[in-house]
């Protein structure tokens, strides 16, 4: 574990002697931010709208959660979506593309480490933005009249995170396999598209007969899901695997 924590500060410092860190953090940051301002302004204006037609309505019919941090919660996704990609697009792509791939290949460290480096250093990323995220479901927390249950919110919040670190496994074995940066972007962003469907025909699918016996079709979808847990460590494997068949092509 010494050797993976030594590249895993030189691809910190990596990250952050470039623009890409300072970039994603400074966009999701405002993007995020401008989201829930908007989203907490259209919510007092439809509640007071509420309370103005129909007495205990705002109350009843409208809460924090579904209509002020859903939204923005909705749009996190979609920004992990394109700000992870480019993220990881450079870990290995960058690394073939100057030729500096070989003297990794060929140092003692083994591939394994190598990975599990780049891509600790991607999660570590992503947590960062998401922690300057966090503010916006700790005011509803705190601040929310009525007191909201902190529960859902703190879950979809945990669930953003995971699947921030969750794509980032995906991007790693994107870039793995090419030395174009923009290429890597594209095929992290294609997998992940591939994967949200295999997500959504999981939920759609239940039980079905198939050659005579009950399959759960949802269950084997979920299994190459995003939200699966053991997605990333597949993900991680096979990104091994391209580098070792580099090595020895």
């Amino acid at each position: 574990m010494k050797i993976v924590g030594v590249l895993f500060f030189k691809e910190m410092k990596a990250l952050f002697s470039s623009w890409i860190a300072y970039v994603v953090l400074i966009a999701f940051t405002l993007v995020s931010g401008v989201s829930f301002y908007v989203s907490m302004q259209m919510f007092i204006i439809l509640t007071r709208y509420s309370e103005k037609v129909e007495e205990g309505v705002a109350r009843q019919g409208w809460n924090l959660l579904d209509n002020l941090l859903n939204p923005v919660y909705n749009l996190v996704f979609i920004l992990l979506f394109l700000i992870v990609p480019a993220i990881t697009m450079r870990l290995f792509a960058e690394e073939k593309k100057m030729r500096t791939e070989e003297l990794l290949l060929t140092s003692p460290v083994r591939v394994g480490e190598i990975v599990l480096s780049k891509y600790l250093a991607a999660a570590t990323l992503i947590t960062l933005m998401m922690v300057s995220f966090a503010i916006y479901p700790a005011i509803v927390i705190y601040y929310g009249q009525p007191t909201p249950d902190w529960g859902p919110i703190l879950t979809g919040y945990l669930g953003l995170l995971l699947i921030g670190v969750s794509l980032a496994a995906i991007g790693v074995f994107a870039s793995s396999l090419t030395e174009n940066q923009i290429v890597a972007f594209v095929m992290t962003v294609a997998m992940e598209m591939l994967l949200l469907i295999i997500s959504q025909a999981a939920v759609a699918l239940g039980a079905v007969k198939l050659g005579g016996r009950v399959v759960n079709l949802g269950n084997l979808l979920r299994a190459f899901s995003v939200n699966d847990h053991f997605m990333p460590l597949v993900m991680l494997w096979a990104t091994r695997q391209s580098i070792e068949s580099a090595r020895w092509g």
